[in-house]
């Protein structure tokens, strides 16, 4: 400033001459702070970055704690060990209910371990579960390898071979079909048969839905893995005087024979009517298995078990006698009535195959021999409702 002044001003100490000073000294300020960056290198050191996390905000470590018979939670784990089936396939949302009705807490320890840290023992339940499920798919393959391959022995098409795949990478381990127990002598004396065929041979067949909106009567309707409960249910309702047995029968069917595959009920309005060509395929039957459809049993559904719980199979061609596997009976002395007419297959009673496929999935988690414990479970109670205000 004072060298500004005495060069261009003179040495002018008025305010005037200041104020008219001070663009010169800035500009000179400036050109000489530049060079003196430059020459000195200032202002290119690197910058620190914060190498520690902020105060206050506590971090969990993020490992799956061991959970086996020997560890601190094996206390915990003697709670919830009896309801989980290994010789079943385990649901994945198995894992996420044992966390909710059985807290993790340590060995001695009547407090559980904060809600924050759940997730990581929901963790540890899955990969248990999955290696257990492995094991499960391992053993279903050996007890399934004659019925395979059998299957291997007899040339296929591509389209049959692509079923057949689908067929087995799933473990499906039969079809099922109801009839009212009237309808079983014929059954064991002409095959399983369509509505058409039956009038063709002079069949009297009783039959359960003499709508059939699906207008398919040239088509033999069965369900995999567990029956359509939702309508099983409401034909019993409706004709509770009626006695009902259940088909089981050997799923090479579906490739051996023309198939439709309904990812819904037949008579949904979703599937096409009176089409057959548009429902045949592996395309049509991997469809029923498609997990992207909205389903409250999602984390709950085996390989083997299609998305929605009315999806059909339509069969348009007899099933002869020897595909039949087995019959399921409800009533004992139903059983003994029809033994001689059945004499040729398996026979049980089964009175499982009455209830809705959301308590049959469910039944791992609960015990249900005790029903009034059952009826004071709030999730059961919440099943039930949701059942009712269905049916």
């Amino acid at each position: 400033m004072v060298l500004n002044q005495l060069l261009f001003f003179g040495f002018c100490l008025n305010p005037i001459c200041l104020i008219a000073a001070m663009p010169h000294v800035l500009a000179i300020t400036v050109a000489i702070g530049s060079w003196l960056n430059r020459a000195n290198g200032w202002g290119k050191e690197p910058r620190e970055e914060a190498t520690n996390p902020k105060p206050g905000k506590k971090t969990l470590p993020d490992r799956i704690p061991k959970i086996d018979s020997n560890s601190n939670y094996s206390e915990w784990r003697s709670e919830w060990e009896p309801i989980v089936d290994r010789t079943q396939w385990i649901p994945k949302g198995l894992a996420s209910q044992i966390i909710r009705k059985y807290p993790p807490r340590k060995n001695g320890n009547s407090d559980t371990t904060i809600i924050a840290e759940h997730s990581r023992f929901e963790k540890a339940l899955l990969a248990e579960f999955a290696t257990d499920n492995a094991k499960f798919l391992a053993a279903q393959e050996e007890k399934l390898a004659d019925f395979f391959s059998s299957v291997e022995r007899n040339p296929l098409t591509e389209e049959q071979m692509d079923i057949e795949d689908i067929l087995k990478s799933r473990f499906i381990e039969h079809l099922v079909h109801f009839t009212q127990a009237d309808n079983l002598p014929s059954i064991f004396r002409e095959g399983l048969v369509s509505i058409d065929d039956a009038r063709l041979r002079g069949i009297n067949v009783r039959t359960n839905d003499s709508d059939r909106y699906d207008g398919y009567l040239n088509a033999i309707s069965l369900s995999i893995s567990l029956p359509n409960a939702k309508m099983f249910y409401k034909l019993r309702m409706l004709r509770p005087e009626i006695d009902w047995a259940l088909l089981l029968i050997d799923p090479a069917v579906l490739y051996e024979k023309r198939c439709g595959f309904c990812r819904f009920n037949a008579a949904d309005r979703r599937i096409p009517k009176r089409s057959e060509d548009a429902l045949v395929g592996a395309e049509r039957f991997a469809g029923m298995f498609d997990r992207s459809i909205p389903s409250k049993e999602i984390e709950f559904l085996r390989p083997c078990d299609p998305t929605d719980p009315q999806a059909e199979v339509l069969i348009f061609e007899p099933v002869e006698l020897t595909r039949i596997r087995s019959v399921v009976f409800f009533d004992e002395k139903v059983l003994r009535c029809y033994e001689d007419v059945v004499q040729e297959v398996q026979k049980s009673v089964d009175r499982t195959f009455l209830d809705s496929r959301s308590f049959f999935l469910n039944s791992s988690v609960y015990d249900y021999k005790d029903q009034k414990e059952l009826a004071a479970d709030a999730d059961l109670a919440k099943i039930f409702a949701e059942l009712e205000a269905e049916w």
